[in-house]
C-alpha cells in the first residue's frame, strides 16, 4: 500500500508544517500532550491510538483524501510497528469526543514527576474509566516497562485487589509470597503505570496502594473512582460532565448547538442508532433540551440516543423531564450497573453509610442548592449537627454531591437533575416524603425572613446574589405550600419577597406567585402574614404597571397595618402606594403618602428604607419644586453612603442627575449618570443598569448627540422588553422616536410612537399619556401635518390641566415650549390657537382615539 511507506510520524509532521503550527499548538488543538507528539514525529512510538488519529485528523482539519491516507498510514503502523511498551489497554470501539481539554489536563499531570498517584474521581456514567483509558494509551512511550489496565468493579473484597493486579502483570503465586510483597519485587525497578479502574467499593485496600508506591519509586498509578482514596500524595483530578449547549436563541442552527461536547456526542451516537435519519435546524431545541436534561452525562447521551431512535427527537425531549425511567436498554457489553442509569447511582448509593443514605434522599427536596446550615436545619430533630456535616462529607467524596464556593467562599452544594431524580425516587418510596417538604418550606421561609432584611441593607450586593441561589428553592416552597394547603407559610413568604423579584428579574413570576398565594382558602386575612403578602403583591404590581391592583392592595395593606401597629411595614406600604400614585398621574396624593413614610422612618430603625423614602419624597417633587427634589435627593444620597449600599446610591445620583438634566447642566448630569451606571453595573442589577442607559441615551438625545442617543436607548430598550417592564419600555420608546423624528425617520417615528401610546393607554397614567401626545405633535409638525400636531399638543394641555399639573411638564419644558412656538410660527397665532383650543376640549377618550388614528392612518 503505497500510503504505508511513508511513516506515520513523516506524515504527521508534513501536515503540520503546512500549516504552520508547532508541536505545542497541534498538541493544544488536539488535546494531546507535546510529549506524545514528539514520540509520534521522531517514531519513538509508531502504533498511534485511535483516538489519537482521530483527534490529530480534526486538529489538523484533514479531510477527503488526505484523511484517508492518514487513517491508512496509521493503520499499517499498527500492524507493523515495533512498539515495546507492553500494554494490555483496552480498544475502546468508538472514537473519544469533547474531552481535549480534560485530556491535556491530566496528560500534564502525568507529566509531572511529583505526581505518582492521580486519581480521576466523578459521579457514575461521566467517563472517568474512557479518559483514564484514552491517556494511559497517550502516556505509553513514558512508560517502558508496561501500561497495564486493572478492572476492580466485579470485586467484592477489598482483600483481593493485590492480588488481582498481580495476575493482571502475569506474576505467578508459585512462590507463596504475599501478593504485596510480589507486586513490590516486581515493581521495585520498573517504570510502570497502573491503570485501576473503578476503585470506590474497594477503599479499604487503599493503604496498600500508597505502600506499594512508597516501595516502588517509578511506579505511576491512575485510578479511577467515585471518591478519593485519600491517600498522603493523591492527586485529584474531577472529571465534568461534558459541555452542554447554550440555551437556544430563536434562529439557531444545528452546527451552533452541536458546537457543544454533550450535542456532538449525542448526534454521533444517534447517527450509529440510526444513519438514516436526517437532523435540522429545526430539530436544535430538542437537541439542546435533551442535552441539558442529561447533565452532560455521556453515559446518560448514550442511553438516550438509544432511545431517540424510536422516540424522536421532540418526544424524548418531553419524556426526560422524568429522566430515569427512559434512560434504560444500554449496550450489553456494559456492565449491569451501566445499562440504566439508576443502576450506575444505585451502585454509588450503596456504598453509604445508613446516616449518608439518610441524608443523600433529604436533600433532594432542595430544589437550587444549598448551604451546610441549610442542610443542619433541614436535619433539626433527626440528627446533630455534626452527622450531617460528616454525612455531607461522604456524599461529597462520593459524587453524589457537587459543592462550589461563592464570591463570599461559603461552600454550596448541588447535585446532579439525574442524581436528584433518583434520590427523590427513594425519599417517596421510603417515607418521610411529606416531612421533609415540610421542613424544606421552614427553611425557605427562614431564609426569606433573613433576605427581606438583607435586600434592604448594606449587604444588598451579598443578599442579591443569594436571591439568584435560592430562586429555585423559594418556587419549590411556594409550589408545596400552594398544593398542599399551607396557607401560612405560602403567605409569609410571598411577604417577604418584595425586593427578591426585583433582585432576580422576575417581577412577573413574583406577580404571579403573589396573586396565587392571596387566593388561598383557609389564609387568616385579618393576621400579619396576609397583610404582607397583600404589601408585597401591591408593591409588585406596581413594578409590572399593574396600577389599578397595586393602588387597591396597598391600600388594603396600609389599613391591616395600622391596625396592627406595624410601622415599618406601614412605611413600606405607603412609599408603595405613593409610587403608585406618581405613576398615575396624581402628585398630591403620591407626595402626601411619601411624606408619612419619610416621617415613620426617621422613627424607625431602618436607615436603607429612610434612604429610599426620601428618594422617593424626590420623585414626587420632580415635576413642581425641583429645590425640595433636590434637597430630598442630597439626603438620600448622604443616607444611602452611610449604609454603604452602592444600589441606594445610585439611585440617589440618578435622581440628581436628572434634575441636572432639567436645568440643562448635562456636563453635571453625564458626571451623574455615569457614575450611577457604574455603581449599577458592579451590582448588576438588571433592571437599575437599563435604567441608567436610557437615562443616558435620552441626556445624548437632549444635547442633539444622535449616534450616541441609538445605542443607550436601544440596549436599555431591549434590557426592558427582556425584563417586562411595561412601563420604562414606553418611556424608552418614547426618547426612540424623538430620535427618530430628528433624523428624519418617519416610519420609525410613527411605529414606535404607536406602541408607545399602547402601553401608556394600558397603563391608565394620563400624564405619561400626554407626554406621548407631544411626541406624537412633535412627529407630526415636520410632516406639514401642523394643525393635528397643534391638535394634540391641545389634548396634551387639557389632560394636564384636569390633573392639576403644570405645563410644560418636567424635563420636558424646553422641548415642548419649542413645540409650542414652531405650531403659532407654522400655522400664525390665531390658527394655531384654535386648533389648540379644538385639542384642549376633548374627553381623553376622544384624544387617546384621536391619536390612535392619526397613528394608524401613518405608521
Amino acid at each position: 500500500m503505497a500510503s504505508a511507506s511513508v511513516p506515520f510520524g513523516a506524515l504527521l509532521r508534513r501536515h503540520r508544517a503546512a500549516l504552520g503550527l508547532t508541536q505545542e499548538e497541534i498538541a493544544e488543538r488536539a488535546g494531546l500532550s507535546v510529549r506524545g507528539i514528539s514520540d509520534l514525529e521522531r517514531g519513538a512510538r509508531e502504533r498511534p491510538h485511535l483516538d489519537t488519529v482521530e483527534l490529530l485528523a480534526d486538529a489538523l482539519a484533514l479531510s477527503g483524501a488526505d484523511r484517508a491516507r492518514f487513517w491508512a498510514t496509521a493503520r499499517a503502523g499498527a500492524q507493523g510497528g515495533a512498539d515495546a511498551t507492553p500494554t494490555n489497554l483496552p480498544s475502546p470501539p468508538t472514537a473519544i469526543l469533547g474531552r481535549a481539554g480534560e485530556i491535556a489536563a491530566v496528560a500534564a499531570l502525568i507529566e509531572r514527576p511529583e505526581v505518582r498517584l492521580l486519581t480521576l474521581t466523578g459521579p457514575g456514567g461521566v467517563g472517568k474509566t474512557r479518559l483514564a483509558i484514552h491517556v494511559a494509551s497517550e502516556a505509553r512511550t513514558a512508560f517502558p516497562d508496561g501500561v497495564y489496565f486493572v478492572p476492580l468493579a466485579a470485586l467484592r473484597e477489598p482483600s483481593h485487589v493485590m492480588t488481582t493486579i498481580a495476575h493482571t502483570l502475569g506474576l505467578a503465586d508459585a512462590s507463596g509470597e504475599p501478593p504485596p510483597a510480589r507486586l513490590a519485587k516486581y515493581l521495585r525497578t520498573r517504570r510502570l503505570l497502573l491503570a485501576l479502574d473503578n476503585f470506590e467499593h474497594l477503599l479499604s485496600a487503599a493503604p496498600a496502594i500508597g505502600e506499594l508506591l512508597a516501595r516502588c519509586p517509578s511506579l505511576m498509578v491512575l485510578a479511577t473512582s467515585r471518591a478519593p482514596l485519600r491517600l498522603t500524595g493523591e492527586h485529584e483530578y474531577p472529571v465534568p460532565p461534558l459541555g452542554l449547549p447554550e440555551r437556544p436563541q430563536k434562529g439557531a442552527t444545528l452546527g451552533m448547538v452541536v458546537a457543544a461536547p454533550a450535542a456532538a456526542l449525542f448526534l454521533a451516537r444517534l447517527a450509529a442508532y440510526a444513519p438514516r435519519l436526517r437532523l435540522t435546524d429545526a430539530d436544535a431545541p430538542a437537541v439542546a433540551t435533551i442535552c441539558a436534561r442529561l447533565d452532560g452525562l455521556p453515559l446518560a447521551i448514550e442511553l438516550a440516543a438509544a432511545r431517540a431512535r424510536h422516540l424522536g427527537l421532540d418526544d424524548l425531549a418531553v419524556r426526560l423531564q422524568r429522566r430515569l425511567p427512559v434512560l434504560t436498554h444500554g449496550p450489553r457489553d456494559l456492565p449491569p450497573r451501566q445499562q440504566t442509569l439508576r443502576a450506575t447511582i444505585a451502585w454509588s448509593e450503596d456504598l453509604l453509610t445508613s446516616d449518608a443514605q439518610r441524608l443523600f434522599r433529604l436533600l433532594a427536596v432542595f430544589a437550587g442548592g444549598w448551604t451546610t446550615k441549610q442542610a443542619i436545619s433541614l436535619c433539626q430533630g433527626e440528627a446533630p449537627p455534626a452527622a450531617v456535616e460528616e454525612a455531607l462529607d461522604a456524599l461529597v467524596d462520593s459524587n453524589l454531591v457537587q459543592v462550589e464556593h461563592s464570591a463570599e467562599q461559603l461552600p454550596r452544594y448541588t447535585m446532579l437533575a439525574t442524581i436528584r431524580e433518583f434520590a427523590e425516587e427513594r425519599l417517596g418510596a421510603g417515607g418521610g416524603e411529606e416531612w421533609a417538604r415540610r421542613r424544606h418550606a421552614d427553611v425557605t421561609l427562614a431564609f426569606t425572613d433573613q433576605a427581606e432584611r438583607g435586600l434592604q441593607s448594606g449587604e444588598r450586593t451579598v443578599w442579591s446574589r443569594a436571591a439568584t441561589a435560592e430562586l429555585d428553592n423559594v418556587r419549590a416552597a411556594l409550589h408545596w405550600s400552594l398544593t398542599h394547603d399551607a396557607a401560612e407559610h405560602a403567605l409569609r413568604i410571598v411577604g417577604n419577597l418584595d425586593w427578591f423579584w426585583d433582585a432576580v428579574a422576575r417581577d412577573r413570576e413574583g406577580w404571579a406567585w403573589s396573586q396565587a398565594a392571596l387566593a388561598m382558602t383557609g389564609a387568616e386575612q385579618h393576621g400579619w402574614g396576609y397583610a404582607r403578602a397583600l404589601f408585597a403583591a401591591g408593591s409588585i404590581a406596581w413594578n409590572v404597571s399593574a396600577f389599578e391592583a397595586s393602588t387597591r392592595l396597598l391600600t388594603e395593606s396600609v389599613a391591616r397595618f395600622r391596625t396592627l401597629d406595624d410601622r415599618r411595614s406601614l412605611g413600606q406600604a405607603l412609599m408603595s402606594l405613593g409610587l403608585t400614585a406618581l405613576y398615575q398621574g396624581k402628585l398630591d396624593t403620591a407626595h402626601q403618602h411619601v411624606a408619612e413614610s419619610v416621617a415613620l422612618f426617621e422613627t424607625v430603625d431602618d436607615r436603607w428604607n429612610l434612604g429610599l423614602a426620601l428618594f422617593s419624597s424626590g420623585e414626587t417633587q420632580y415635576a413642581r419644586n425641583p429645590a425640595a427634589a433636590r434637597a430630598a435627593y442630597e439626603r438620600s444620597l448622604a443616607v444611602f453612603r452611610s449604609v454603604g449600599d452602592p444600589w441606594g446610591i445610585a439611585h440617589a445620583l440618578t435622581g440628581l442627575g436628572g434634575l441636572a438634566m432639567r436645568a440643562a447642566d448635562y456636563v453635571a448630569a453625564r458626571r451623574l449618570m455615569e457614575e450611577a451606571l457604574a455603581l449599577r453595573r458592579s451590582v448588576n442589577n438588571p433592571g437599575a443598569i437599563a435604567t441608567s442607559l436610557t437615562s443616558l441615551g435620552e441626556l445624548a438625545r437632549r444635547e442633539g448627540d444622535d449616534d450616541n442617543a441609538l445605542p443607550y436607548l436601544e440596549d436599555g430598550l431591549a434590557r426592558f422588553r427582556e425584563l417586562g417592564d411595561a412601563e420604562h419600555v414606553a418611556w424608552t420608546l418614547r426618547n426612540l422616536a424623538l430620535v427618530a423624528t430628528r433624523r428624519g425617520d418617519w416610519r420609525r417615528a410613527m411605529a414606535t410612537l404607536a406602541e408607545c401610546l399602547t402601553l401608556r393607554v394600558e397603563q391608565g397614567n394620563p400624564a405619561q399619556i400626554a407626554k406621548t401626545f407631544t411626541a406624537i405633535a412633535h412627529a407630526l409638525l415636520p410632516r406639514g401635518e401642523a394643525e393635528q400636531a397643534a391638535r394634540l399638543w391641545g389634548a396634551a394641555q387639557g389632560i394636564r390641566a384636569s390633573s392639576g399639573e403644570a405645563t410644560p411638564a418636567d424635563e420636558d419644558g424646553a422641548d415642548e415650549l419649542e413645540l409650542d412656538a414652531r405650531l403659532r410660527a407654522t400655522l400664525g397665532a390665531a390658527r394655531a390657537a384654535d386648533a389648540v383650543r379644538r385639542g384642549r376640549e376633548l374627553t381623553l377618550a376622544e384624544a387617546i382615539s384621536a391619536a390612535q388614528e392619526t397613528l394608524a392612518r401613518r405608521s
